[in-house]
């Protein structure tokens, strides 16, 4: 992934899951896809999935980048 790729960040400073940073592509096709406005993480920290959705697959999860 280039510096110049796109992501998305959820999360704010008073959020146990402050910076969640993902890049919007479809994990099957890889186009770019229509992120959620809220994510759900489980007990981990993990994203869960679906969290996205993409014009040619439908609910799809986005590449999960970590915490930044």
């Amino acid at each position: 992934m280039s510096s110049e790729e796109r992501q998305i960040t959820y999360g704010n400073d008073k959020s146990e899951f402050s910076g969640a940073t993902f890049v919007p592509k479809c994990k099957k096709c890889g186009r770019f896809v229509r992120a959620r406005a809220l994510i759900c993480f489980d007990w981990r920290g993990q994203p869960k999935e679906p969290n996205a959705k993409c014009s040619r697959c439908g609910p799809t999860a986005m590449l999960w980048l970590g915490y930044y």
